[in-house]
């Protein structure tokens, strides 16, 4: 469900919704916001706006015409570079094979939308790697990191610099090293 007042989105791309502060739930067959009560509490109709949402999805995700608060990223390295502070980036299900470590700007969020549905790796590395680097005041969330190598190398799969310990939050993942 979206709450207009608390502008929380669950789980679907970024969009602008014509509403009157109602409750309001995704129909996914339609692909539409509907009122999830037909007798919700009626309010000034106005725009629902989620904020600073970036979503990257594998299948339906295109770097070239994404944006923040629109169209999704078909890479989480996409999702990222446009990110500004306050960003959430939410992650669609699939197999994320990363060419390159990656670094979560400070105070980003980068979340999957389920632990065992989101995976992202790097696999069969022959240096030294870090999987992610976290900023300050960032948060990883719900997502399956697998980092590998056959050679004899260091492996991280999570970095916290020595300016993040107490800033940056990682939750509810599977780390596989």
């Amino acid at each position: 469900m979206l709450f207009y007042t608390a502008c929380h989105l669950s789980f679907v791309r970024a969009k602008k919704l014509k509403t009157n502060n109602q409750v309001l739930t995704y129909d996914g067959v339609l692909g539409t916001w509907k009122p999830a009560n037909p007798t919700g509490t009626p309010g000034p109709a106005g725009f629902a706006h989620f904020g600073n949402v970036a979503v990257v999805d594998i299948v339906g995700g295109n770097d070239a015409t994404a944006a923040i608060n629109g169209n999704p990223f078909s890479t989480i390295q996409g999702a990222i570079a446009a990110s500004v502070a306050g960003t959430t980036i939410w992650v669609m299900p699939g197999t994320y094979n990363l060419p390159a470590g990656i670094t979560l700007k400070s105070s980003t969020t980068l979340r999957g939308i389920s632990l065992q549905g989101v995976i992202i790796q790097m696999t069969g590395v022959v240096a030294d790697t870090t999987l992610i680097t976290m900023g300050t005041s960032t948060r990883l969330e719900d997502v399956t990191l697998n980092l590998t190598s056959a050679s004899d190398v260091n492996l991280t799969a999570v970095y916290l610099p020595s300016a993040t310990p107490t800033t940056a939050k990682v939750r509810v993942c599977l780390i596989n090293v």
